[in-house]
């Protein structure tokens, strides 16, 4: 067993780093006890007991919000603490990766909430080499090992302290996926919305979703295709749906800068080109996701979406009332959708702003339909918190309420209106 070191990468998401944890632990069959409620989401540091070093790198190999990965050989709340556990550092580890004189190597010193002066780095690291006996050369580029003094001290715009609140030292394993999101990223996407879901999240979601090679995905709400790519690049087969012809063929304005009109290349299946993943692309169809288009049998094996808010692309549906469409007034868990069939997995909540954030709800199918069936079992949704719509909630709770006005007046202008009522 080994005490495995965990620097998550800190942004706006940050109750998504756990359950992302907890996915790719089983989808890697990696061995894994977590307890939640007592690491402090704010933390971007985490201990792990893993049974090899080889466990922990199988749960690099997709993460994106996992940072690094380190062996840890010392913590402590203090530098002289830290400097006593590794003056007692095992003889295995000094043997093995210290005392290798024909080895190369590096120590860094970084520090979390604090910008350390040069002065201060210098003497750590000379405290550091006094106690470790390194025999090898240095290298600071693609060292054969890599040693780290990490400290904390608090949370970006808080108050800093005089000494830090936690200090780790070990040897590091392996860095997560973030390069992917740069290469996902959708300022280099040759076909993006409005609403295009950010390369992160994508593959956030992809890696919810447990997606594997050859798996079937299917999003309902496509749009310009961002979770298929992600999917895709896990090495699946990708369809979807939405209603809207023109964000499905690629026609109509564009939403880039200094350009009016979409080009002949702007189309979902460009994307999936683009990244050489079009082999991964089935199709995608015009349909209306309250309009069941499916046979009642096992079809996908997962389903990734990012349903529409009507903020900054209205919400349309074929045939219906504008009354009919409900958001809650404020949420609670009774909001979160309930099926016989599903459990929920996880249930992580991203701030967007002051007054509005939004979820991502995971959930996993733990009994076939037809035994749902044959036992009665219903579909539930609470609907006691639900008021007007998100939409125009959203607007007038800003004290805006003629962007709403304007909204409105924009959405009937749509030629798709002629067609659909738009849901506001």
């Amino acid at each position: 067993m080994s005490e495995i070191l965990v620097f998550f990468t800190q942004t706006n998401i940050l109750e998504f780093k756990l359950p992302e944890l907890k996915t790719l632990a089983k989808l890697s069959s990696v061995p894994l006890t977590l307890n939640e409620n007592s690491h402090d989401k704010k933390n971007p540091f985490l201990v792990l007991d893993l049974q090899s070093e080889d466990d922990a790198k199988r749960l690099m190999k997709r993460t994106v919000l996992m940072r690094s990965m380190y062996e840890l050989w010392a913590s402590a709340k203090t530098h002289d603490d830290l400097y006593s556990q590794l003056a007692k550092c095992p003889h295995h580890l000094k043997a093995q990766y210290v005392q290798r004189p024909d080895g190369t190597f590096r120590v860094k010193v970084d520090a979390f909430g604090k910008k350390l002066q040069d002065p201060d780095r210098q003497d750590r690291l000379d405290k550091i080499l006094g106690i470790l006996p390194f025999e090898g050369k240095v290298k600071l580029n693609n060292p054969d090992q890599s040693f780290h003094l990490l400290e904390l001290y608090g949370q970006a715009g808080s108050k800093t302290p005089d000494k830090p609140l936690r200090v780790y030292f070990g040897r590091w394993l392996m860095d997560g996926q973030r390069d992917q999101i740069r290469h996902y990223h959708l300022q280099k996407r040759q076909y993006i919305g409005n609403t295009s879901m950010d390369s992160c999240l994508s593959l956030l979601m992809a890696n919810q979703a447990m997606v594997t090679e050859n798996a079937l995905v299917c999003d309902p709400f496509v749009g310009t295709g961002s979770l298929l790519v992600a999917a895709a690049g896990c090495g699946a087969y990708v369809t979807g749906t939405d209603i809207d012809y023109n964000v499905l063929h690629g026609k109509g304005k564009s939403s880039r800068y200094n350009q009016i009109w979409k080009g002949p290349d702007e189309n979902i299946r460009s994307n999936l080109r683009q990244y050489g993943l079009e082999h991964c692309y089935l199709d995608v169809m015009q349909a209306d996701f309250s309009k069941c288009i499916w046979r009642e049998q096992p079809l996908f094996d997962a389903i990734i979406t990012d349903p529409p808010y009507g903020i900054r692309e209205s919400t349309r549906k074929i045939g219906s009332d504008k009354n009919n469409l409900v958001n809650h007034e404020q949420y609670t868990v009774d909001n979160i959708p309930q099926h016989p069939c599903l459990e929920l997995v996880a249930n992580s909540e991203q701030p967007l702003s002051v007054h509005v954030s939004r979820r991502l709800i995971t959930m996993r199918k733990h009994l076939d339909y037809e035994e749902a069936r044959e036992s009665e079992l219903q579909a539930t949704v609470s609907d006691d918190h639900y008021t007007e719509s998100f939409r125009y909630r959203y607007f007038h709770s800003a004290g805006v309420p003629e962007q709403k006005a304007k909204a409105d007046a924009r959405d009937e202008q749509d030629p798709l209106d002629r067609e659909r009522k738009v849901q506001s």
